[in-house]
């Protein structure tokens, strides 16, 4: 990535003529006298890369409701755009002003730097400066690099640049995240190798953790030829080793379910044969018996038929069983004998219709034996077939199943071991690293590391006609120009140091693979031609040869927000952009 530049600012509303700047390559001056816009081009251009101020509230900006900037890096144009009063998050477009594309992606006004849909993380991407960490404290605590440090690098506005307070640091609570963010940029080697200061008690408490860990991996009772990738490719094969006996178990289960199937059927069969063969045996029996009844009726009466025939031949007979005479006379023997015969004829017929029965019932008892005997032969053919067959197939097939199974979850359980004892080691590696070898001091803002930065600066001033060497002190965190630091001399040469600072900063980035911004300065020559200076103002040589050198400098581009016209002789080498007033200024009168 080498950056990006501005090509366009503006701010639109409804019934309001568009507000717009357009800026080009390098050096872009924006003068004009006050209250023309300037300082608010800034506060837009800071807003509009993540800043967490409001827009000042100017009369000018009511009726204006969004804001525009476009950008280009690597010759890829985006548009930002975003409210200027409802402003938590910004529609991004891969297009130009003109031609915005329909459906933006959409950027959180945060500055998460984890995340990937936030401004910050945007121009991050765009400087080639993503997931950097930078220490914050002396602890060694880290944070992750934040876009809105990094545009203190290059966006300056008009009471940053004449401040006595240290150009590197805005506050002593910041000082370490300051410092170590341009240390980031003159080395390039941000914080996230650094190791965090731990206590004696600490260090005993991660040496410990690592006595523990070592006693599990030592403990752990696994075949070291073992690996990873055997018991992968082991596994691998049990799983089509089930696969194959799962689809076989399936086909046999469901033979065997048909099977059992019938032999349930085949033995309710044999149960209603086998009842049957009961009710009809039960049956003949009592036909039996009943002819036996019916034979001993037909007796019985026959042998009174004949009584009766001896009685009526022998008036005076008598009873051969008691010999007691019998008085014939009384009785009507020949009724008696007609009505022995004619039930013996009756009984005659229930016994022709009972030897009918029998017959049929000992056909169908012969058929049910036939039945029972093949059912009977059947339901053991079945139940070998359970048992010793598809049955035995079916045990097999299960009993593989399970070992296939234990084997398979032997083989996890050993993996799971490894990985375990692998992450472990890892750790081990991890808590002896975070335990300091000896006592370094972390890297600082040195001296050595600002000696390339400090040089550039002094080539600059040489150009300018100020001739005089810088020196850094990491004390103070302050530039040492001449003889006397920065911050004592008058504001106007304070913000001529101010700004050959930046300019020496970002020209060392254009070596470099990453990027900070755009520098945008805010009033850097604001004394050279004010009459009550009161001994606080420059030259007007040194203003003008300042001019000239941004002109040339090979930084790809640079805004000067200033209240006087440069040079005539760079007039045709810049964009200058110049403000008359009185409706004339960067808001267009409406």
């Amino acid at each position: 990535m080498d950056g990006y530049i501005f090509k366009e600012l503006r701010l639109t509303g409804e019934n309001k003529k568009d507000a717009v700047v357009q800026f080009k390559l390098g050096l872009n001056v924006i003068s004009g006298p006050s209250n023309t816009g300037k300082t608010f081009i800034f506060d837009c251009l800071d807003f509009m890369l993540g800043s967490s101020d409001k827009l000042k509230g100017i009369p000018e900006l009511k009726g204006y409701s969004n804001i525009f900037l476009e950008i280009e890096a690597d010759d890829q144009v985006y548009t930002i755009e975003t409210e200027i009063k409802n402003n938590n998050t910004y529609k991004l477009y891969r297009s130009k002003i003109n031609k915005l594309s329909s459906e933006p992606e959409i950027l959180k006004r945060n500055l998460d730097s984890n995340s990937k849909d936030n401004l910050n993380s945007f121009f991050l991407s765009l400087n080639n400066i993503e997931n950097k960490k930078i220490r914050k404290n002396v602890k060694g605590d880290t944070i992750n690099l934040s876009y809105r440090n990094v545009i203190k690098l290059a966006l300056i506005d008009e009471e940053r640049i004449i401040t006595k307070a240290s150009p590197i640091v805005s506050h002593y609570t910041r000082e370490t995240e300051e410092s170590n963010t341009l240390r980031f940029f003159l080395t390039g080697n941000d914080d996230s190798n650094i190791q965090k200061k731990i206590s004696s008690q600490e260090i005993q408490k991660r040496k410990g953790k690592i006595d523990l860990l070592h006693e599990f991996i030592n403990n752990t009772d696994i075949d070291s030829n073992l690996n990873i990738d055997d018991i992968e490719s082991q596994l691998a094969k049990i799983d089509v080793s089930l696969n194959n006996f799962t689809l076989n178990f399936a086909r046999i289960k469901k033979d065997y379910l048909s099977v059992e199937s019938d032999y349930k059927n085949k033995n309710v069969d044999f149960t209603d044969l086998n009842k049957r063969h009961n009710e009809i045996t039960e049956l003949l029996k009592r036909s039996y018996i009943l002819e036996q009844q019916y034979n001993s009726d037909v007796l019985r009466l026959k042998s009174t038929i004949e009584s009766g025939i001896f009685m009526s031949e022998n008036n005076d007979a008598s009873c051969p069983t008691c010999k007691q005479e019998i008085a014939t006379k009384t009785l009507d023997i020949e009724q008696i004998i007609v009505s022995c015969e004619s039930e013996i004829e009756k009984i005659n017929s229930l016994l022709k219709e009972l030897k009918v029965s029998q017959s049929l019932i000992s056909k169908e008892k012969e058929d049910i034996d036939k039945k029972l005997s093949s059912t009977t032969t059947e339901l053991e053919q079945l139940r070998i077939k359970l048992k010793d067959g598809i049955g035995n197939e079916l045990d097999k097939t299960i009993e593989i199943l399970t070992t296939l199974n234990n084997k398979k979850s032997q083989l996890i359980g050993i993996r799971d071991i490894i990985n375990k004892t692998n992450s472990f080691s890892q750790t081990i590696r991890d808590l002896e690293s975070s335990i300091p070898t000896s006592k370094g001091n972390y890297p600082t803002l040195t001296s050595n590391v600002t000696k390339k930065l400090c040089k550039r600066m002094s080539e600059i001033l040489k150009e300018i006609g100020e001739n005089k060497i810088v020196n850094y002190s990491s004390e103070s965190f302050e530039f040492e120009i001449g003889n006397s630091f920065r911050n004592t001399y008058g504001k106007g040469y304070r913000a001529i140091y101010y700004s050959v600072y930046i300019i020496a900063l970002n020209e060392l980035m254009e070596d470099n693979t990453y990027r900070i911004g755009v520098p945008v300065l805010d009033s850097p020559l604001v004394t050279y031609k004010k009459a009550n200076a009161n001994g606080e103002g420059i030259e007007l040589n040194l203003a003008m040869d300042f001019y000239r050198y941004i002109a040339k400098t090979k930084i790809k581009q640079t805004i000067i927000l200033e209240n006087e016209v440069p040079p005539n002789d760079i007039l045709d080498q810049i964009n200058h952009i110049e403000f008359k007033g009185f409706g004339h200024g960067f808001i267009p009168q409406n």
